[in-house]
């Protein structure tokens, strides 16, 4: 299993910050200002949860506020 972080919201300072204040150094987190990465994904805001299989298909996906729980057990 592969866990990334990607961040579009405001700027790249703003991630830097967030990764920092919320100690998120457990999966690599990506910036991408131009939001063009959500576009094969079907993700139209923040927060957003994508889970692939090792292919790349879509599992899952929640756009919006999501249950981490439930995340964290479609992993399993």
């Amino acid at each position: 299993m592969r866990v990334i972080g990607l961040g579009t919201k405001d700027d790249a300072d703003y991630a830097i910050d967030f990764v920092k204040s919320t100690a998120t150094y457990s999966f690599p987190m990506y910036w991408d200002e131009t939001k063009s990465a959500w576009v094969p994904f079907g993700i139209v805001n923040q927060p957003a949860v994508v889970l692939l299989s090792p292919t790349g298909e879509i599992l899952e996906k929640w756009n919006g506020t999501f249950n981490a729980e439930k995340v964290l057990s479609k992993l399993q």
